[in-house]
């Protein structure tokens, strides 16, 4: 899945990133979650978590891996954090 964190304090003096991980920060908003199928929905969460932090030289979008997913319908992870309760 993917994630989105932030460091230190805003306007360049920490930063904003995308990065790859295979578990749940208790730490970190659930809605900074994405899974592997949505990069585009991670990568635009990002940008604006940037923007407005003014986080504009400290931001990285690269998340360390690229995946070429053959089987959507293999992948089953689904937030936990934002699901509807029935």
């Amino acid at each position: 899945m993917y994630v989105v964190m932030t460091f230190g304090l805003s306007n360049n003096h920490g930063g904003t990133s995308l990065h790859c991980t295979d578990f749940l920060n208790a730490n970190i908003k659930d809605s900074s979650y994405f899974s592997i199928l949505e990069f585009d929905r991670a990568l635009e969460y990002a940008r604006q978590v940037a923007a407005n932090r003014g986080d504009t030289i400290k931001f990285s979008v690269d998340p360390g891996f690229e995946f070429q997913v053959l089987i959507p319908k293999a992948v089953q992870w689904k937030n936990p954090g934002l699901s509807v309760a029935t």
